[in-house]
């Protein structure tokens, strides 16, 4: 008995002691914030190859915050009630945000070619984001070559070109 009542007079002591309690090791760590952003970007091919549905389903693991879309192809028809294809593969993506260059790439519209489903045509910039996209600047880029002008989201070269 008369160990028993050491031992309760000690225990309480030993463990308000110890550093191993919940609350010390909550302030010892600071906690761990993700915040690193998955890019991804896809050249579409026109959909030539794949549908909207199939290009997102093969996207689908890679668990992306941004994608960009280089030729994909807008619908013909606008009045009809067929979806977009970039907003086909955002929506099964997660990705509610997009933005669209101007132009087709190359100027290429339909006597390129359409998509496997021929609902679509053109080769378009897009890019995709789980998160808004508060602003958006377009930036020439181009060479001359041969007398054209390579461009880049739609944009016109502010030059004169020479003969």
């Amino acid at each position: 008995m008369k160990y028993l009542n050491i031992l309760l007079i000690i225990l309480p002591f030993i463990f308000s002691c110890s550093s191993d309690t919940p609350e010390n090791d909550k302030e010892k760590i600071p906690p761990i914030i993700d915040t690193s952003i998955r890019v991804g970007t896809f050249n579409v091919g026109v959909g030539q190859t794949a549908t909207a549905e199939e290009i997102a389903l093969s996207l689908k693991s890679f668990y992306l915050d941004i994608l960009s879309l280089e030729e994909c192809p807008i619908l013909i028809d606008k009045n009809s009630e067929v979806e977009e294809f970039y907003s086909i593969i955002g929506k099964a993506l997660g990705m509610e945000y997009f933005y669209i260059g101007d132009i087709s790439s190359g100027n290429h519209w339909i006597e390129w070619g359409k998509d496997k489903t021929g609902k679509y045509a053109g080769k378009y910039k897009v890019i995709l984001s789980k998160t808004p996209i508060l602003q958006s600047k377009k930036n020439l880029l181009w060479r001359e070559k041969v007398g054209h002008i390579h461009r880049l989201f739609g944009l016109k070269p502010r030059l004169k070109i020479r003969n």
